[in-house]
């Protein structure tokens, strides 16, 4: 039976990164939401636009049969994110990360930001979707253990994006916060049912990290979240993903 002990994990920070909560600015409601917004960066000069970043390392010793194997180092992630301030009502959001010392290129988040007012707007290219706490919020630093967890790699792969387009708002009400998301995005590929695991794997139907642009299953999923925050109590929010993953058409029958 093979066993491993991870022994450490070193952050090597890019730019800068510190806690997320001191990269808030002070108009932030503190939601999962706008952590694409809240990551420490470096700023250019008038604010208009900020690069920041981090890697994880780890070393790991793995033990086969009881015997043990030469320990290793892995360089599991090289994340780097931007964004610009295009014009008052206009952002540009992108973030990606270099997998396992580069064999893996993710893109996590590519999109256009058109802002209104707090409460509506609108937001299109990919998107990570916003289901649970850890695919929106998934920077190894702010995290203590060595690995994402089983249930963000298998269940829902993080980070788990799609491309879309759709609307989102947020309003900080004294010590309260309430956010919305909602969007339209890609549908599953059919490697999602088809696949060698012979039963439905969402993340069998994900590649890199984002459904795929092409060969998807050609209809559109509805992904929606609702969040409420009080600032001494935490956060709880509500997530849904729906739609048809496959249909079939037969003698004018359709299933």
């Amino acid at each position: 039976m093979l066993k491993f002990l991870r022994l450490f994990f070193l952050h090597a920070v890019v730019f800068s990164f510190t806690d997320l909560a001191a990269a808030q600015s002070a108009d932030s409601t503190g939601l999962n939401m706008e952590t694409v917004y809240n990551r420490p960066a470096f700023h250019s000069s008038g604010n208009h636009t900020a690069i920041g970043g981090y890697s994880e390392m780890k070393a790991e010793k793995f033990f086969a049969d009881g015997q043990p194997e030469p320990m290793e180092f892995n360089l599991q992630r090289i994340s780097f994110f931007l964004r610009t301030k295009v014009s008052d009502k206009i952002r540009f959001l992108i973030e990606g990360e270099f997998i396992d010392g580069g064999k893996q290129i993710n893109l996590n988040c590519s999109a256009v930001d058109f802002r209104f007012c707090s409460l509506f707007n609108l937001r299109g290219g990919v998107i990570i979707n916003p289901i649970g706490i850890f695919n929106q919020v998934h920077d190894g630093p702010l995290y203590e253990f060595t690995d994402r967890p089983f249930s963000s790699t298998e269940i829902l792969p993080s980070t788990f994006s799609s491309a879309g387009f759709g609307f989102y708002g947020l309003k900080k009400i004294n010590n309260w916060a309430i956010g919305y998301e909602a969007y339209i995005t890609n549908g599953f590929s059919y490697a999602i049912i088809d696949n060698e695991s012979r039963h439905t794997l969402l993340s069998a139907s994900v590649e890199n990290g984002m459904l795929p642009m092409k060969e998807t299953n050609g209809q559109m999923m509805m992904n929606g979240k609702f969040s409420v925050r009080q600032k001494n109590a935490g956060e709880l929010g509500l997530s849904w993903r729906g739609g048809c993953i496959q249909y079939f058409s037969n003698s004018g029958i359709t299933t």
